[in-house]
């Protein structure tokens, strides 16, 4: 049975707006990772807590591609630094981004 959440994920195409913000902060603090040395096609965005508002409104404009939210989370051993941070879902729009940003 085709499952509803991978029609949805599949009916999804990224805006010009979210391809120039990609780009932008790939170039700064967002990240494309890797799982037992295969590419993940998803998109870690992550500033400090000050920038909170920023990931906020990052969000907002990646929210169809994300299941949750952004999460708040210490940095430090000793809990006096803290990140907000969110992931999108894997998704095949960005592996464009991965292949560019990346050696593969």
């Amino acid at each position: 049975m085709y499952s509803l959440t991978k029609k949805y994920k599949e009916s999804l195409k990224l805006t010009p707006d979210q391809k120039s913000i990609i780009v932008g902060t790939l170039l700064g603090d967002a990240t494309m990772r890797l799982s037992n040395g295969r590419p993940v096609y998803s998109i870690k965005f992550e500033q400090g807590i000050q920038h909170k508002g920023y990931v906020e409104h990052l969000f907002e404009v990646f929210e169809p591609f994300c299941g949750t939210g952004p999460n708040e989370r210490y940095i430090d051993k000793e809990q006096t630094r803290k990140s907000v941070s969110f992931s999108t879902y894997r998704h095949d729009e960005f592996i464009f981004y991965y292949n560019y940003f990346y050696d593969t």
